[in-house]
Parts: C-alpha cells; structure tokens; sequence
C-alpha cells in the first residue's frame, strides 16, 4: 500500500548534470530512480514499483515523445504519470507532449519547490484515485455479501415453505378426503370437496412461490446450472421422466438468464398442471444469433380457447418475458393433439 512506502520517481534524461540536479532535489523526500536512455526507462518502468516518471523530451536514438507513447501503449506502464521535464519551450512541443498522454509539461529551467509541488499534485492526485477505487471495492464487496445473505434467505424460506406448510396441506388434504368418505349427507360431501378444493389452491399457491426464488446457481453458474437444478427438482417431486439438453455453449447476460428460466419454470409448471404428461423435455441451444429454449411434453396438448381465460396458463406472462428481451414465444402442439412445446427465442446479443 502507498502508506507502507516511498512514492516512487523514475527520472530519465541522458544529460547526466541535469539528471544529478533532479534527484539532488528529490532525495530525501521520494525514493528516486534513474535511468540515461529510452531502453533503461521502458525496463525500469516495467519491473520496477514506479509512482511517477520525470521525462525529457531531447535524447538521441528515441526521444522522449517515443518514450511516453511506448509507455502509454504497454498496459503494464499506461497508468503512471509521465511529467515532461525540458528544455523545448515552443507551445507546440507541449500540446505534442500531452497528445501522448503526459499529466504535465514543466519547462527547464525549473524552480525546485515548483518541481516538488508538481510532483506532489499528481501524486495525490493518485492517493485520492487509490482511495476511491478502495472505497468502490469495498463498497462492491457489501453488496456481494448482501446478495449472498439473499440468496441464502431465499432458499431457507423456500425449504422452510415446501417441508413445513406444504407438507402440512397436504396431509389436511388426505384427511379431509378420507373425511368426505365417512359423511353420509351429499350437503356434508360438497362441502368437504370446497375445502379439498381450497386446500389443493392453497397447495398450488405455495408451490408458486416457492418457483418464484430464484436459485443461487443461477447467479453463481448461469442459466443452464439453474435449469438442472429445476429439472432435477421436478424429475424428484414429480416422479416425471425430465431430460435437460444442451446444444451449444454460450454467455448470457442477467436479464436474459432470468428470463429464460422463468419461461421453463412457468411451462414445466403449466405441464405439472394440465398436461397429464410422463415426460418433459427441457433444449437449450442457438440458432444463428438467437438464444432458443424448447421446453417439450408428450400430454395432452394445450388448447387456448378465448371464451376461457383460465387457458392462458401464464402464457401472456411469458410472451412478455422474451418481448421485453425482443425475442419471442409461440407455442405449439403435437399431431393428433397431443403433447406440447414451448418455444422462446430471445437475441444472443442484447442491451438488456
């Protein structure tokens, strides 16, 4: 850390008297290096610990303009501050200097306390970029840790609402159809089938808001790890035969990666619901520059009727999820009306 050292000055001129000038006046304040030529500045920079280089303009072989735009064009070095420190006066070698990236243009002969003052500004003009680039760090690791504690929170109340409340629901469903066995009335028959039928809401409503957490993998491993864990948790929940396919490998951004899974999450849903179906299909894959999810079933195909809102099935929902990414959703069924894909197809590459 600069705290726990010397600010470091890399001098270069080939004039050594006014080289020996230099660091007589930054000794003792700064840890001062030198070097007489452009090879030995371009090699000190690179593998020394270099705060700021002093720069003359007029050395033979490669002049210190060379210098600066070697300097500036290695990533290594691009990040010091090259102060020009000679004797060409004319305003254009200046506008040239700081062309190539140079902080400051100091004219020789120099006064040494205006040397040291624009030594100093620089340096904490870095100080004050270190600090706040330790401050943004920081501050980015909060929120890291906060989204871990979220993403925590969000499978704990997840777990805690499948074992405990759905768990619960459901043996209240089993003994209220065992209930509606024993009544002897058709009054006393119907209104246990109400509450069968409330129950079995309730359970419905649950289980959505358990899908809608997002799970960790998601953020931490992308779309496809989030779909084998969805996959997966369907395949063992369901007792459905769910098989996950990836044909190609790509990145997606936030948006899309959401987006994508919440479209398979609402279809699997809508299959658990109507299909009737034993096996699910989940593709993932590209065409052209198009992200395309298949989402497949072999029930009893979806009819959408318009008198019957109820038919939707979310679709409305996941139209919207790829329009927003200007992608889209079309939905079709099998031959001889049975089984269903939904297919979303959302831009590879996208501002979202």
């Amino acid at each position: 850390m600069e705290s726990q050292r010397q600010w470091c000055v890399l001098c270069v001129d080939d004039i050594v008297i006014d080289l020996r000038y230099i660091v007589t006046v930054l000794q003792g304040t700064y840890r001062v290096l030198v070097a007489t030529n452009g090879r030995e500045a371009l090699e000190t920079a690179h593998n020394e610990a270099v705060d700021i280089i002093l720069l003359d303009a007029n050395m033979p072989e490669m002049d210190g303009y060379e210098i600066c735009r070697r300097l500036k064009g290695d990533p290594v070095t691009a990040g010091i501050p090259v102060l020009f420190l000679t004797a060409r006066h004319e305003e254009a070698d200046e506008a040239r200097g700081l062309a190539l990236g140079a902080v400051d243009y100091i004219r020789k002969p120099t006064n040494p306390q205006l040397l040291l003052a624009r030594i100093h500004n620089q340096l904490e003009l870095i100080r004050h970029r270190n600090h706040l680039e330790t401050m943004v760090q920081e501050r980015t690791n909060e929120l890291e840790h906060a989204r871990l504690l979220l993403a925590s929170a969000n499978q704990t109340i997840a777990r805690e609402i499948h074992d405990e409340f759905g768990c619960n629901l459901a043996a209240i469903r089993i003994a209220l159809s065992l209930l509606e066995r024993q009544q002897t009335t058709v009054d006393a028959r119907q209104r246990c089938q109400e509450i069968v039928a409330l129950v079995n809401h309730t359970q419905h409503m649950v289980q959505r808001i358990v899908m809608s957490l997002p799970p960790t993998t998601l953020d931490y491993r992308g779309l496809f790890a989030a779909l084998e864990w969805l996959t997966g948790q369907i395949a063992r929940h369901s007792g459905l035969k769910v098989q996950l396919i990836k044909k190609a490998t790509f990145i997606l951004n936030d948006a899309q990666s959401m987006a994508l899974f919440r479209i398979a999450q609402e279809a699997i849903t809508n299959i658990l619901r109507h299909a009737q179906a034993s096996s699910i299909d989940v593709i993932l894959g590209l065409e052209g520059d198009w992200v395309v999810l298949r989402v497949c079933d072999d029930g009893r195909g979806i009819q959408r009727l318009p008198s019957d809102p109820g038919t939707s099935f979310g679709i409305a929902g996941m139209e919207e999820r790829a329009r927003v990414l200007g992608g889209r959703v079309t939905i079709a069924t099998g031959t001889g009306g049975r089984g269903t894909e939904v297919m979303a197809r959302v831009p590879l590459f996208c501002e979202a």
